[in-house]
């Protein structure tokens, strides 16, 4: 007789994969990296700091909050467990864009660091009463700013955010109005701050 295979199926598995190195720490810094060479050159520090408090310091709080002290899912899937992560991510994000903005880094990357601020704070809020779907706007977002800066590469990644929002809903952890109002908010809100910091920035 043939043995029949109990493993995960072939979605599952894809989805969980995609929902792991999809996080939104994680997209930021190919996004940072792009930005800091493409843009207007700058240094390694710069570069490096953008890295580390968009990407390094939010995926260090996910997995000591998560794997360390709740001992859950890496994607933090209760509403109730996000607060403490979403808290200590805003402050990164603040202070990377303070530092970024005393550095002088180019317009585009402050901007976005500002963006992950004002973005992540609005989640923050969002959090107490809805479950809107971060990965959605950890893609979303960055779409919106690469299109302002490197057309071509926010079309590119955009076409990672079908996937991505799919997974999430597959895998149970949103429905299918909590990713796309990830995915809408997350583009319009960047979208509406490139647009009012561009003139304010590359003075």
């Amino acid at each position: 007789m043939a043995r029949c295979w109990k493993g995960p199926r072939l979605a599952d598995s894809l989805a969980l994969y995609l929902t792991i190195t999809t996080a939104a720490p994680l997209v930021s810094i190919p996004v940072f990296i792009l930005l800091n060479s493409a843009v207007a050159p700058s240094s390694y520090f710069v570069t490096g700091i953008s890295v580390l408090f968009a990407g390094i310091i939010p995926l260090l709080t996910i997995l000591v909050w998560s794997r360390g002290i709740r001992r859950i899912a890496v994607d933090i899937p209760e509403r109730s467990d996000r607060p403490v992560v979403l808290a200590v991510m805003v402050v990164s994000y603040c202070a990377g864009t303070v530092i970024l903005w005393q550095l002088g880094a180019s317009w585009p990357v402050t901007a976005l660091m500002f963006c992950y601020c004002t973005n992540c704070t609005i989640v923050f809020f969002i959090n107490f009463f809805w479950k809107i779907s971060i990965h959605a706007m950890g893609i979303a977002g960055p779409v919106a700013a690469l299109l302002f800066t490197t057309p071509l590469a926010g079309l590119l990644l955009v076409l990672l955010l079908p996937p991505v929002m799919w997974s999430r809903v597959h895998l149970g952890r949103h429905s299918v109005a909590q990713v796309t109002a990830g995915a809408v908010l997350g583009f319009g809100s960047t979208a509406l701050q490139f647009s009012v910091l561009e003139p304010l920035l590359s003075l």
